[in-house]
């Protein structure tokens, strides 16, 4: 930009007027990110901020420095140390005393993973019962839950729920180095101290990388049980005054930040205290089992009758912590978690989401994606001609080449090319599916009405056999007619990986040409004969046109088995 008439760039007092003025503004710019501050909502609305408080307990503080607290980065989070020259015996130190938070970190987020999933397999019919599992779901003391706890998770989830556990336990430990200036205020019971101190002191007893334990070691057992008390102990903190007390729920806070020095929204959040109560209840049933089984063996030595059993244990630890408060408690965590919740829950219901599709013309654009109508048909057009292509490759056939029953029978010598026969036609008239027989292992295929069907199950087997350029390529030549035939292995592998591409090209298909597209958890469930556990079948055969109903959503196991039955139908090229 040119600059005002008049204006002479010099060392004069109007130039270094101009120099102290960016400066000003660029201190200014930087404060304003870098800093955070509390709303009063007057200038700036955002209920579900004030709700939650973030904005107040974390005032005055940096986002990003608290941003790297609760990262999932070993080495981020950890205060700079002094810059000092290297040989000085203060930076070395310094430099050793970070390493060795770094490593009992690590050791620390190798334990909390172990327990998770520990507590996880105790959360079952077979390891505790259903009353347990029921009880440990309470919301409400005086309402029993309509269903039992589940605590089956989908890998990338429980590893999701994980990874959130690591962060809150990564702020706790990070605290400890930070001056208490640079850090959430915070009161930590005694019961969390103690555990804490017992947690640290039983990553100390670890041996060093260089000599790693066995799966089922004492000393990792004794670590993960003090992990498993330190977790819980966490959850057991009554709050009579300020709910920002809980040192879990500042981390929560903490976690709230988003890279950028923003906050989260309600829609993006809410998952995370989902994750804690979820969690929660494991810890609780796996606490409870451990510390019967320790005291039952201590009965068992003193000759004392049992106690109240794991179920009591149970309840006592629910009702003090893991419920909403009632006349007898106090609030705790979890209750503020559940109001928080319900709370985002709301927001998320009352309130206009951020766009992420803009669709103008033939143009669609989704987040930093963009594609034309065009482009996607011609990719759908793609996908079709490559999956028959491949099908025909497994069949041992020119592509496109299909016949009727007449000159599959004139192809099933010994002699004439591979290429001269194709696969053998659907006849679709004559086809007959019975949807409502449930009987275990029915399907089209094995339906008696359908015998116009049998005699394909070797067909690929046959057209090798009938082709000598088929039998050099797949069979090994053995001179000692008593032998037994061998393939190739190498044929035998490309085979496999050719089958292996068919399926994902198919998996494809069925995603992007059935109609509204399924969940994964849906499509890859999908069984084309009846089960004894899960009963009828999904594929189907209806107007000569492939369908498959897939009865699974997901919020199914929650939701106590009631299924959404959608019916999606493929194109007749993808059907066959």
């Amino acid at each position: 930009m040119p600059a005002p008439a008049g204006y002479k760039d010099s060392n004069s007092l109007d130039a270094r007027l101009l120099s102290l003025v960016r400066q000003t503004a660029s201190q200014l710019r930087r404060q304003a990110t870098t800093v955070i501050e509390d709303r009063n909502g007057k200038l700036e609305p955002n209920p579900w901020l004030r709700r939650v408080g973030w904005a107040v307990h974390l005032a005055g503080l940096d986002p990003r420095q608290l941003y790297g607290m609760a990262s999932l980065l070993v080495t981020d989070g950890w205060p700079k140390p002094p810059l000092l020259p290297p040989p000085t015996t203060q930076a070395v130190a310094a430099n050793t005393a970070q390493l060795a938070d770094e490593r009992m970190l690590q050791l620390a987020w190798e334990s909390v993973s172990r327990t998770i999933q520990a507590a996880q397999s105790s959360c079952s019919y077979e390891e505790v019962g259903s009353a347990v599992l029921f009880e440990v779901n309470r919301k409400a003391v005086n309402e029993k839950p309509q269903k039992p706890f589940d605590g089956r998770l989908e890998p990338r989830t429980i590893d999701r729920y994980t990874n959130l556990w690591k962060r809150v336990v990564g702020y706790i430990f990070r605290l400890r180095r930070w001056p208490d200036a640079a850090r959430p205020p915070y009161k930590a019971t005694p019961g969390q101290g103690h555990a804490f101190a017992s947690f640290r002191s039983a990553l100390q007893r670890l041996p060093s990388a260089a000599t790693p334990l066995a799966p089922g070691d004492r000393q990792l057992q004794r670590a993960d049980r003090a992990c498993l008390d330190f977790l819980v102990s966490l959850l057991n903190h009554p709050l009579p005054g300020p709910s920002y007390d809980s040192v879990l729920l500042s981390a929560l806070a903490v976690i709230g930040i988003r890279e950028d020095g923003g906050w989260a929204t309600p829609d993006s959040y809410t998952g995370h205290y989902s994750a804690v109560i979820k969690v929660a209840r494991m810890l609780v049933v796996r606490q409870a089992q451990l510390e019967v089984k320790e005291a039952d063996k201590d009965q068992e030595d003193s000759g004392n009758d049992g106690g109240a059993g794991l179920f009591g244990a149970v309840r006592v630890k629910v009702r003090r912590f893991l419920t909403t408060v009632h006349e007898d408690s106090y609030p705790t965590p979890v209750d503020w978690i559940f109001e928080s919740r319900s709370y985002s829950l709301r927001v998320q219901y009352s309130t206009a989401i951020t766009a992420l599709l803009n669709w103008e013309g033939s143009k669609v654009t989704f987040r930093q994606v963009t594609l034309t109508v065009e482009g996607l048909v011609e990719m759908l057009h793609w996908l079709v001609g490559e999956l028959g292509r491949t099908m025909a490759s497994l069949l041992l056939v020119a592509p496109g080449r299909v016949v009727d029953q007449e000159e599959e029978a004139l192809g099933q010598g010994s002699s004439g090319p591979v290429e001269e026969v194709g696969p053998p036609a659907i006849d679709w008239a004559r086809l007959y599916n019975d949807a409502g027989d449930d009987q275990v292992g029915y399907s089209f295929l094995s339906d008696p009405r359908n015998d116009w069907m049998a005699g394909h199950e070797n067909w690929v087997l046959r057209r090798i056999l009938a082709s000598p350029e088929a039998r050099a390529e797949w069979l090994v030549r053995d001179d000692d007619r008593a032998s037994e035939p061998r393939f190739r292995p190498a044929a035998v592998v490309d085979y496999l990986a050719q089958a292996n591409q068919f399926r994902e090209l198919l998996l494809a298909a069925v995603y992007l040409l059935g109609g509204q597209p399924a969940r994964t958890t849906e499509l890859l469930g999908a069984r084309y004969l009846n089960t004894a556990y899960s009963g009828q079948r999904n594929i189907f055969v209806q107007h000569r046109i492939v369908c498959f109903v897939l009865g699974y959503h997901k919020n199914y196991r929650q939701s106590g088995g009631q299924l959404k039955v959608i019916h999606r139908y493929l194109p007749r090229e993808v059907g066959e």
